[in-house]
């Protein structure tokens, strides 16, 4: 397998794992995005409901996956999470 199939698989089975569990705790799921390039490892949530939203945030904020605490807070809606994919990793899923 390539590099970039390994990518692909991973951030899709983090989809998975990450959107299935906060939708069974926390309420319906409207919008799950990852930011693949961003380095702080940025998922957005957009929840049917803002009582959804504030349960995801109660069950989540300062938890640990991956031996990382993370931080969940309602976007503030200015903030831009997208960062472009670097020069190497391009010519390494190419």
């Amino acid at each position: 397998r390539e590099a970039g199939d390994d990518r692909e698989k991973f951030f899709g089975d983090l989809s998975v794992e990450v959107g299935s569990e906060i939708d069974q705790k926390c309420g319906e799921i409207e919008k799950l995005t990852i930011f693949e390039n961003n380095p702080d490892g940025v998922i957005a949530v957009k929840f049917k409901s803002g009582a959804s939203a504030h349960k995801c945030i109660q069950l989540m904020n300062r938890r640990y996956f991956g031996q990382r605490q993370i931080e969940c807070f309602f976007f503030d809606g200015k903030t831009d999470y997208k960062v472009g994919e670097s020069e190497e990793s391009e010519k390494k899923r190419q």
